[in-house]
């Protein structure tokens, strides 16, 4: 894009931090904007010569085609307001640190909660945004981001993410958000579609789970020792959830949770079990998890 605008390129802050960037970017995107508006101008000036269009027919053809978009660069957001497509740069940025650690993962899970022993997406992301602008300036944005989204980073990863992520995959989306549901979320863990096989909700529950439960039987002991009864009990509510979660899990992964498949589908159930087939996309595959109760959102594709 700076490469369109030439000369004419509004100049980058020095510094990184995330409200000047992005003002810096509404700058260049108006002016890549006026710039592509005045070459499509010459364009049609260009062609009306070449085939000697008349002054009758140009005006025809022009009200026949309508007025030009006013915005080429980002056609999607046309009209939206400016705290609007600052969001959208910010969740897209996101989502790609998201995706690109997800990607880095063999088995494509990367957990929301904490107590796993594993990376969390937040932390990802994290070290994602210090790779980009360095660890002071990345520490520094988290309150820009939080301006940005409307609240902070792991609370926009654990809730809002996957239903604007889902949006933007027009219903079929990559990331999927397996969680106990619960507004404490007791546990959750994000799952890319393209390593997504036989094998990865058994990973989900024996390599993540099974970790989440024996961090929270090391709290009830410890804070049993202790004598602090509300902790004990909180432990005690949160391995009933996550008691509860496996159960559902173990379901789908069996094979019980009945669903409507489509006849030219090869899965997502073979041999009795849960065994998906990418081919057959994201609809056929995510509905047991969805039937299943096992996403962020019940209701999701």
């Amino acid at each position: 894009m700076l490469a369109l605008l030439g000369e004419a390129a509004p100049l980058l802050p020095t510094s990184y931090s995330l409200l000047p960037l992005l003002d810096a970017l509404e700058r260049i995107e108006q002016a890549a904007d006026a710039r592509l508006q005045t070459l499509q101008a010459q364009i049609d000036e260009a062609v009306y010569d070449l085939y000697e269009i008349t002054p009758a027919d140009r005006a025809l053809i022009e009200r026949e085609l309508g007025a030009r978009p006013p915005e080429l660069v980002w056609p999607q957001l046309e009209r939206k307001s400016a705290p609007e497509k600052r969001r959208e740069h910010v969740r897209r940025l996101l989502s790609s640190l998201l995706l690109q650690a997800l990607k880095a993962k063999p088995d494509g899970l990367l957990p929301l909660s904490a107590g796993t022993g594993h990376e969390t997406a937040l932390e990802a992301v994290r070290r994602g945004l210090a790779g980009l602008f360095g660890e002071q300036a990345a520490f520094r944005m988290e309150g820009e981001l939080k301006q940005v989204l409307g609240r902070d980073l792991g609370a926009w990863l654990e809730s809002d993410f996957i239903k604007w992520h889902t949006q933007l995959y027009k219903q079929r989306p990559v990331i999927w958000q397996l969680s106990t549901g619960e507004r404490a979320n007791t546990f959750g863990i994000f799952l890319y579609i393209h390593a997504l096989d036989g094998d990865t909700l058994r990973k989900v529950q024996t390599q993540y789970l099974w970790a989440q439960r024996r961090a929270f039987e090391s709290e009830r002991d410890t804070a049993h020792a202790a004598e602090a009864y509300a902790r004990v009990l909180a432990a005690e509510q949160a391995l009933e959830t996550l008691a509860a979660f496996e159960a559902r899990l173990q379901a789908v992964i069996r094979g019980d949770v009945a669903v409507e498949t489509p006849a030219w589908a090869a899965g997502p159930y073979r041999a009795g079990v849960y065994d998906p087939v990418l081919d057959d996309g994201v609809k056929v595959n995510i509905e047991p998890l969805q039937a299943g109760g096992l996403l962020r959102y019940k209701k999701l594709v």
